[in-house]
């Protein structure tokens, strides 16, 4: 059993080493997209079982743009044309495995041929069946110039999310009485 773990980085290249050491494991192989605007390629272990992407296939990604899918759809294809893996495992270079890698191992290996993946809305697991800010995020369409970190963009973020829907949670309360 091989598993392709897919990592999503962007900062803290200690955390992602750490990350690395951890899961090190003759049957795991890691795949990193480096965001292109981080400069912390050169801080990352190097092993065998490290690829990094190279700059050609690094993106500038952008939270809720197509720059996420597209540096996913890269570490994927790196992925393939080392080998076929039996699983491949998207993470972000901010995760933290709290569980060994053997267990990890054998977990795929107790499940052959499973699809972890699923989706649901959010709104499923509320006991009033409604949707909240969770779901709003997915459904919205967020400007470019609403996008960054920012206090002031998050304020106007907030207020858009507000304005386009989100009021609904409000209204919910002012009828229930």
């Amino acid at each position: 059993m091989k598993l392709a773990i897919l990592l999503l980085c962007h900062k803290n290249a200690e955390q992602i080493n750490l990350f690395l050491e951890t899961l090190k494991h003759p049957d795991i192989e890691f795949f990193i997209h480096m965001d292109k605007k981080a400069d912390i390629v050169d801080q990352l272990i190097k092993r065998p079982d490290i690829h990094v992407l190279p700059d050609n296939l690094r993106v500038d990604v952008r939270w809720g743009e197509f720059s996420q899918t597209q540096a996913t759809l890269n570490l994927f294809s790196a992925a393939r044309k080392i080998k076929n893996f039996d699983y491949y495992w998207v993470c972000s270079g901010q995760d933290f495995p709290i569980v060994s890698a053997d267990k990890i191992i054998n977990y795929f290996k107790e499940h052959p041929q499973r699809n972890f993946v699923s989706l649901w809305p959010s709104y499923f697991y509320n006991n009033r069946n409604r949707k909240n800010h969770y779901d709003k995020r997915n459904d919205l369409f967020f400007p470019r110039i609403l996008m960054g970190r920012s206090f002031i963009k998050r304020l106007f973020k907030r207020i858009y999310i507000e304005i386009t829907g989100g009021v609904e949670s409000y209204l919910y309360i002012i009828f229930a009485f």
